[in-house]
């Protein structure tokens, strides 16, 4: 094509980004109306317009660093909501492990899944370079009774909520009472506590025998949320923990994360089992 073809091409984008908001409204707009086609414009003077319109390139792209730079704010260092796409995390996520197993209960491995998932942040934290990635924050709370989940939940205010622990064909999840003994929590119920949780909590990981049932109910109203459909063994839920929060320490978004580990319980051996992701739209 033509100089002026490319010319032209250059003030349609330009166009496009002012009305799309991905450029400032002061963007340059080069007037190429006295223009009257390819057959009127000579090879000199088709050069000239093409070094115009590369010169106009470059202060586009100035114009548009300056536009994020000034009008996109930053991610607050500690608490508030953080400035992200719905699908991809921000730079800092903190995650609370939740764990629990009444004395009634099978005994299950929480303490090897919570060593893993920490020693896989940490892991991944020192393959990447600075700022490169998601900063995991690893916290977590154990022998969760029923009434500690308010206090838990506030207190740390999470972007990730992590349960390990049993989960009931009835779509209960299993905490304990007061006597360490299992106290079961309906998934309407931890839908309704979600709900009131939905500022700050952006995925719920329910590593947890027939946890989809309770899915459902917080993905009402959480972006994210990871059930089991069948029960699930202690190796199966390390397997997909330590590789979800392995992809997302490197910058995977939760969707991608989540893919990758199924994938890994697959690859595993783990197939008795199907991990579900539910989103809130």
């Amino acid at each position: 094509g033509s100089y002026l073809t490319y010319l032209r091409n250059v003030n349609d984008i330009v166009n496009r980004g002012v009305e799309r908001g991905c450029l400032p409204k002061t963007s340059t707009i080069l007037d190429i109306s006295n223009i009257k086609g390819h057959g009127s414009v000579d090879a000199f003077s088709q050069k000239n317009y093409f070094m115009a319109a590369k010169s106009h390139l470059a202060k586009v792209t100035a114009e548009l660093e300056v536009f994020i730079e000034t009008s996109i704010p930053p991610v607050p260092a500690n608490g508030g909501p953080k400035v992200a796409g719905r699908d991809d995390p921000p730079g800092e996520l903190t995650l609370l492990f939740v764990a629990a197993n009444p004395s009634d209960s099978t005994r299950l491995a929480l303490d090897e899944e919570a060593r893993d998932v920490e020693r896989t942040i940490q892991q991944a934290r020192g393959s990447i370079g600075v700022g490169q990635g998601t900063t995991l924050t690893f916290k977590s709370a154990w022998a969760t009774r029923a009434q500690d989940l308010l206090h838990v939940l506030n207190q740390h205010r999470p972007d990730i909520v992590h349960f390990s622990g049993h989960g009931s064909s009835s779509g209960d999840i299993i905490l304990a009472n007061d006597n360490g003994e299992s106290a079961p929590v309906s998934a309407e119920l931890l839908g309704q506590l979600f709900e009131t949780m939905k500022d700050n909590i952006k995925a719920v990981v329910l590593n947890a025998c027939y946890s989809e049932i309770q899915a459902q109910a917080i993905s009402r109203s959480i972006d994210y949320v990871v059930g089991m459909d069948n029960p699930i063994n202690d190796k199966a839920a390390i397997a997909f923990a330590t590789n979800f929060y392995s992809a997302l320490s490197f910058g995977r978004s939760f969707p991608e994360a989540f893919a990758q580990a199924k994938l890994a319980m697959l690859l595993g051996g783990y197939s008795a089992v199907s991990p579900v992701l539910l989103s809130s739209t």
